[in-house]
């Protein structure tokens, strides 16, 4: 279908061409309007990303380039990604790029994020079956530039109530972290972080049906609110960097 575009340009999402054959671009300026513009026709840039593997460069040298990264999946792995060393762009504009992953069937997992030139860390998604991934990454408009891409399963790590703390270290762009504690109905709990050399960082304490009960952010040592347990069962703590800072961070529980 038709995309508008301003002076700046613009990219369009990648296509699949679905027969062999010729294909025709249509260029329609709006209106009455005259000048300039060049098209640039490109493939995708395609190699493969694994988790927990070795980050992957890309370099969009070709206005509208997009790339799409294949990984193979597990059904429930946690996994996020991180977008670093972003040159993609200008000061011109809030997003410079669009993240998102698809599942094997195509549908989409994880909706586009947009990201600036400090780059971005996706949320944890949970895959739901086993199969082979893409990771999409979109320039806006129709900026060049270079960008690296970090695939990495979350950190996980148990914690006990009123046990020791639990230290995390965060080494790759993008990663988030799990812990998991027994709760009981009616018990107190408060988590504590302490120690964070993260930056901002998003912590959500998570009810055994999937839920959040609460949560809090900040980039030094903070306390979220003190909870009641609504019912028995294995509650979670997410750890999720706001960028793709990597340092460490500690975790208790207490009652309360």
């Amino acid at each position: 279908n038709p995309i508008g575009m301003g002076q700046g340009g613009v990219g369009t999402p990648t296509v699949v061409l679905p027969a062999d054959g010729t294909y025709a671009l249509i260029l329609d300026p709006s209106i009455i309007f005259t000048g300039n513009a060049t098209v640039t026709l490109s493939s995708e840039l395609a190699p493969p990303i694994a988790i927990d593997g070795p980050a992957v460069p890309l370099s969009f040298n070709r206005p509208g380039m997009n790339a799409r990264l294949t990984f193979d999946g597990t059904a429930n792995q946690r996994v996020s990604v991180g977008v670093s060393g972003v040159t993609i762009g200008g000061p011109c504009c809030i997003d410079v790029a669009f993240t998102a992953i698809l599942k094997p069937d195509g549908t989409t997992l994880l909706n586009p994020i947009g990201m600036g030139q400090g780059g971005v860390g996706t949320p944890t998604v949970v895959l739901p079956v086993d199969g082979a991934y893409k990771i999409i990454l979109d320039p806006s408009i129709s900026f060049t530039g270079d960008a690296t891409m970090t695939l990495s399963q979350d950190l996980s790590a148990p914690i006990i109530v009123n046990g020791p703390t639990v230290p995390l270290s965060i080494s790759r762009a993008g990663q988030n972290a799990i812990l998991s504690f027994d709760g009981t109905l009616g018990s107190q709990v408060t988590v504590r972080l302490t120690g964070n050399m993260l930056g901002n960082v998003v912590v959500r304490l998570v009810k055994p049906d999937g839920t959040v009960l609460t949560s809090g952010s900040g980039s030094s040592s903070f306390n979220l609110s003190t909870q009641t347990l609504p019912q028995n069962g294995v509650y979670t703590i997410t750890i999720d960097p706001v960028f793709v800072s990597s340092g460490n961070i500690t975790v208790g529980v207490t009652s309360p």
